[in-house]
């Protein structure tokens, strides 16, 4: 199980206690998003500004997680890298999540592709509020990170100069989470491809 969808898991299993009557840690609300650049906002901007939105009016709003299969489906074949066996699985906890994965390898660099449907479960998707907000950007010695849209969705990039990480994440209908995380790649460009092989319009008609 990968770091990522056990940390969603680990937020599924928190969800169910609590719809149970259960007790959970109290949590402090995600960091107010960035207030965008006064002027006409673009589709992307407006996705990020919705996705904030929509989690603070979604409530217990949940759906039944799409089979990890039609994720599958979703991860890219790329030119010039060598994609191993993807792999998925799905949880099932009075609320449902899926997950698919596949590695992809070049030489020495090599890049984790992640696809979650998180059943617009709050808890998986409200940690990524602050870096989606439009304008958010943060840089120092080592490297940075900023919200990049991609494809009118809200979505955010980071990159370590030397470690030659990179990560890419992308927030498709409020629901479904595509990260992609390179190591040993020369820039962040590789990893943003990747993303972008991926096809988020099928990927936000999945039910």
């Amino acid at each position: 199980m990968s770091s990522r969808f056990a940390i969603a898991t680990a937020a599924l299993i928190t969800a169910t206690t609590m719809a149970c009557g259960g007790s959970a840690p109290q949590q402090n609300p995600p960091p107010p998003a960035a207030t965008a650049t006064p002027g006409p906002a673009d589709a992307a901007a407006q996705a990020a500004q919705s996705m904030q939105q929509a989690l603070q009016q979604m409530g217990n709003k949940t759906a039944t997680a799409v089979d990890f299969e039609k994720l599958i489906a979703l991860l890219p074949e790329v030119n010039g890298w060598t994609r191993g066996k993807p792999k998925g699985e799905q949880v099932s906890m009075g609320v449902t999540m899926s997950h698919a994965k596949a590695e992809y390898t070049k030489g020495d660099a090599s890049i984790d592709l992640d696809i979650t449907d998180s059943s617009f479960n709050q808890l998986v998707l409200s940690p990524f509020t602050m870096f989606l907000a439009a304008g958010y950007s943060e840089r120092n010695t080592e490297g940075y990170s900023k919200s990049a849209p991609m494809g009118g969705n809200p979505g955010f990039e980071k990159w370590n100069n030397e470690n030659k990480d990179g990560e890419v994440t992308v927030v498709v209908g409020n629901r479904f989470v595509v990260n992609a995380k390179g190591r040993g790649t020369e820039n962040i460009d590789p990893v943003k491809a990747l993303v972008q092989a991926v096809n988020l319009g099928a990927l936000a008609a999945l039910k």
